[in-house]
């Protein structure tokens, strides 16, 4: 009986996830949102190298318009190859929408419900907090707006365990530390920050508490060395990258302010509706009964409170920025604050109805009252979603970055439901120009600039042959060309079987290469120089991972 007693929440969150998709797949229709085609054009490229067995852990070869430019390896790049075998299940965007929106419902569902039931939470209230948190913009920001941030929010519950570890019983267990931080890192770096940010205080109470510690310090130590081994890949890859490039960073945003929880970015506050009344209830509660409410609690709560602050414009945003505060040039969004709290926020609620006189049947009818409405919200906005896409002149995001390709805009439609998943790519695009190399620094608009690249794409053929990528074209007479590809320190070029020296590379400003044709046909063979060794240090990060997952279940 003791091993189905999870069955129900497992049935309650796959349930939930099927009913939340169900206006999609009634609508048929596709919600591309600001970063969507970046995102696709990322999980084209791994899926096509899983597909063809050409693993390229540096350059794109297939996505981002063939440009041999780098993006992967910056941006969650084993998180990547994950999106691309569900791109090649799907078969076709549309359905990898249904499909990629289903599991990063249920992992978010579950990483909750994990989290409330280890802290001793009664499945009357973290089975409804656990799909209410499913309902909640951390977690639709994907959804409706395709932000990555929501993966390493589904991750976010669970990669809150060793805060038990710490307060509770005032220790630190290595294995899980060091593989549940590093599972942030390996998915979305700026939510591991947060992660951290969590785990700090909470840690200098377990010290500060501890009689062992110098136990508690080895034991951290040992999960940092952990952490480290499970995510090699990453650092070796890119200081290889910062090393030998001025790497463009993600554009700053110059008025954060607008993007914070009481301004423009409302909604998270009131994704659900409910979320805002238990934030408020949340914290006059603790406020009012500090002296019943557990330690653990008043403190998770209080970060919480830290948390949403920073995600308001009570912090002067534009100010920080415009004085180049690096820290406010990463987060761009000061929303992104949000996720770590509505996440402390729901976990500190459940503790409260835990610990309190909330054990009663109306307490029930009102948790399962608030998940009904809060469902039948989320229903709305994504049938408006979808209801966008179906209307004239919406096929996408309009804006100054994304353009279309092609002018009939029920094949660009089309293209997102066929199982040539390149045609919708080829169809729309967006010249996000983030991690390409600076070579001189101007004040050109750096969308624009990369947007005139993609342009001339159609003029040469792209062809990929194992670790090269091969481009061709026609030339009339003898004459400079631009051709649409990147060049990095370490990327190798040949021109019609010679290969080209630094000096002989005419590079724009963002690693464009310019070369001199001859007349008739031309080929420029683009092949990028892994770091010595680096293929060995992959598998060797792969396999600790298997090794430390074997003995966190073989510990269990």
């Amino acid at each position: 009986m003791r091993k189905n007693v999870h069955l129900v929440p497992a049935v309650a969150f796959l349930g939930t996830s099927v009913l939340m998709i169900l206006p999609q797949m009634m609508g048929r229709g596709v919600i591309l949102g600001s970063d969507s085609l970046f995102h696709f054009n990322r999980f084209y490229d791994t899926a096509m190298q899983i597909k063809n067995l050409n693993l390229q852990y540096f350059t794109s070869f297939y996505g981002f318009a063939q440009t041999g430019r780098i993006v992967n390896a910056f941006y969650g790049p084993l998180v990547a190859y994950f999106q691309g075998i569900l791109v090649l299940l799907a078969g076709s965007w549309f359905n990898y929408q249904v499909l990629s929106n289903v599991i990063l419902y249920l992992l978010s569902g579950c990483s909750m419900y994990v989290l409330l039931s280890k802290s001793k939470v009664r499945q009357s209230i973290s089975v409804p907090l656990s799909i209410l948190y499913m309902m909640t913009f951390a977690i639709q920001y994907w959804t409706l707006r395709q932000g990555f941030t929501s993966w390493g929010a589904s991750l976010f519950p669970i990669c809150l365990l060793p805060v038990n570890d710490m307060i509770q019983r005032k220790e630190v267990r290595s294995l899980p530390l060091g593989i549940l931080t590093a599972l942030m890192v390996q998915t979305h770096m700026l939510s591991s920050l947060f992660l951290v940010a969590i785990y700090v205080p909470c840690f200098l109470y377990a010290f500060f508490k501890s009689e062992e510690k110098g136990l508690l310090l080895r034991n951290l130590a040992l999960a940092i060395g952990i952490f480290l081994l499970l995510t090699m890949n990453l650092w070796v890859g890119m200081f290889e990258l910062y090393k030998g490039n001025t790497i463009l960073a993600p554009f700053v945003n110059k008025t954060p302010e607008l993007s914070t929880i009481d301004w423009d970015s409302y909604y998270w506050l009131v994704t659900p509706g409910a979320l805002l009344g238990i934030l408020l209830f949340q914290f006059f509660y603790v406020v009012r009964y500090h002296k019943r409410v557990s330690f653990e609690n008043k403190l998770l709560t209080t970060i919480a409170c830290v948390f949403v602050l920073l995600s308001s414009s009570l912090i002067p945003w534009n100010r920080l920025v415009a004085d180049g505060f690096i820290l406010a040039e990463l987060v761009q969004f000061p929303f992104r604050f949000f996720v770590p709290a509505t996440v402390l926020f729901l976990f500190s609620f459940a503790l409260t109805l835990e610990e309190g006189n909330f054990k009663s049947l109306l307490t029930k009818i009102c948790l399962w009252t608030i998940v009904i409405f809060s469902l039948a919200q989320d229903l709305v906005l994504v049938n408006l979603s979808v209801r966008d896409w179906q209307k004239h002149g919406m096929a996408y995001v309009p804006g100054r970055e994304t353009f279309a390709t092609h002018e009939s805009e029920s094949e660009i439609k089309a293209a997102f439901f066929t199982s040539d998943l390149s045609v919708a790519l080829e169809y729309l695009q967006k010249p996000t120009p983030d991690y390409l190399p600076v070579y001189r620094k101007t004040n050109e608009d750096k969308y624009a600039e990369y947007k005139k690249v993609l342009l001339r794409n159609n003029l040469f053929t792209k062809t990929v042959d194992k670790d090269k990528l091969i481009v061709e074209w026609q030339a009339e007479k003898v004459r400079p060309t631009e051709v649409p590809v990147i060049k990095y320190a370490n990327t190798e070029l040949t021109l019609n079987g010679k290969t080209l020296s630094e000096k002989e590379c005419n590079l724009s400003n963002l690693g464009v290469v310019n070369v001199p044709s001859v007349q008739g046909k031309n080929r420029l063979t683009l092949r990028y120089n892994s770091p010595k060794g680096f293929n060995v240090l992959l598998l060797a990060t792969l396999g600790m991972w298997g090794i430390s997952l074997f003995l966190l279940v073989k510990r269990r």
